[in-house]
């Protein structure tokens, strides 16, 4: 019931937020509903959701401890498209700076407090689970020199029906092929090297265990 009432109050604004995202003719379809709370800063043309689909931004998807106060998707002259139905966890942060590009496939879901952080390139295939207090990113935050080179921007790629646990970290270049499985608390780097269907953990992450399924 809570969830309900949750989605009801969130519908004015929702479709104002539609309204000037994709216009008024698909404003009132609600192909995005955005929770109170969470805000929105982005323009005409720079967000696209395939027809039929549906994405949730800032509400609850499962019980997750620490919730932040603050949600919103950020997008300063860059590209966000969802390909498909996407749930996004209350207490989240989505920021695509000028130039980046985001990907969401379909079927992706995250709980509290993820942080996504596109200068570049991220792309996140179809049937993607993110864990509470976890964070994606393409570069390194802030500008890192050494022997005065400024090191580069790389792509995050992340396959489908990939899971990735609480409190993980993937960095610049990380790639996740297709059903791997992300242990609790660990940071993926472009050195991670893995094949499909294999659980991956630790700081830096390694294969733990090859030839795994799991189902969403």
């Amino acid at each position: 019931m809570k969830i309900i009432f949750s989605k009801l109050i969130a519908i004015p604004k929702s479709f104002l937020i539609c309204w000037k995202l994709f216009g008024i003719k698909k404003a009132f379809q609600l192909p995005m509903i955005v929770a109170v709370g969470f805000a929105v800063k982005a323009k005409k043309g720079q967000v696209t959701i395939d027809p039929k689909s549906r994405v949730l931004l800032g509400f609850e998807t499962w019980m997750a401890p620490s919730k932040n106060s603050e949600s919103s998707l950020q997008i300063d002259d860059g590209f966000v498209k969802f390909q498909g139905v996407a749930r996004i966890g209350s207490g989240s942060c989505i920021k695509v700076e000028p130039g980046g590009e985001l990907i969401i496939g379909n079927n992706f879901e995250s709980a509290r407090n993820v942080f996504i952080c596109v200068s570049k390139n991220i792309i996140l295939g179809d049937d993607v689970l993110v864990g509470y207090n976890s964070s994606i990113r393409d570069d390194d935050g802030h500008g890192l020199m050494s022997d005065s080179v400024n090191r580069k921007k790389i792509p995050v790629i992340i396959g489908n029906n990939c899971w990735i646990g609480s409190h993980c970290h993937l960095l610049k270049g990380a790639v996740l092929r297709e059903g791997n499985v992300v242990a609790t608390g660990s940071i993926v780097t472009s050195s991670t090297k893995s094949q499909a269907n294999s659980v991956i953990g630790g700081a830096p992450a390694r294969v733990i265990k090859n030839n795994i399924f799991w189902r969403k």
